[in-house]
């Protein structure tokens, strides 16, 4: 789960008051690293957006893994994670 926005920017312009990293720390309880890498981060791409999410693909495809069971109901779990290796 990652901080909002407005978090963000309030912590990034709280340090630009003048404020130290240690002060920052303790009155927003974030990290001194994750106070430095918004900072770099709002550098260099102008923004405080998280980073979007990539997942992996899954290793069984969901449409023949459902093919799978509604041809073979009984067939056991062990079972059917050998046909998908």
């Amino acid at each position: 789960m990652s901080y909002p926005i407005k978090y963000r920017e309030r912590t990034i312009e709280y340090r630009r008051e003048g404020h130290t990293l240690e002060e920052t720390k303790a009155t927003f309880k974030v990290s001194i690293s994750t106070i430095r890498k918004w900072e770099r981060q709002l550098k260099e791409k102008g923004e405080l957006r998280p980073k979007t999410l990539t997942r992996k693909p899954k290793k069984i495809e969901p449409e023949k893994l459902r093919a799978y069971v509604a041809e073979h109901p009984d067939a056991y779990q062990r079972k059917i994670a050998w046909e998908f290796m």
